[in-house]
Parts: structure tokens; C-alpha cells; sequence
């Protein structure tokens, strides 16, 4: 009886470990989207603030970064 308790423990603790693995690697995912979708919004950002400054030379538009966007 006691070999049978401890054994079933042992599988939910398998499976509890397998749920905090899994939701770590869930989070890492999620913050790795997140941190590819704003370098990409900067990029366009970026852009858009140089063809603005191409259309419209005297724009007041801040450009931080050299290069061609």
C-alpha cells in the first residue's frame, strides 16, 4: 500500500514539474514575440521618419539614427 502511495506522488510530481517547464518556456516565447514585434514597429518607425524627411526636408521630425531607412 505504501509503495503504491509513494509512487503516485512521485507521477504528480513529474507532472507538476512538466507544467512549470512548460509555462516557463511559454513565457520565454511570449516575451521573444513581444520583443521582435517592437524591434520591427521600430524599424518602421524608422523608416517612415526618413521618408517623411525625404517628402518634406524642413520637417521637424527626429531622426536618432544615421542610415538609410
Amino acid at each position: 500500500m505504501r509503495d503504491a502511495q509513494t509512487a503516485g506522488q512521485e507521477a504528480t510530481m513529474g507532472g507538476t514539474v512538466a507544467w512549470i517547464v512548460l509555462g516557463v518556456l511559454g513565457c520565454g516565447l511570449g516575451m521573444l514575440m513581444i520583443l521582435v514585434l517592437c524591434q520591427m514597429a521600430g524599424n518602421q518607425d524608422r523608416a517612415a521618419r526618413h521618408a517623411e524627411k525625404k517628402i518634406f526636408p524642413s520637417s521637424d521630425v527626429t531622426i536618432t539614427r544615421f542610415g538609410d531607412g
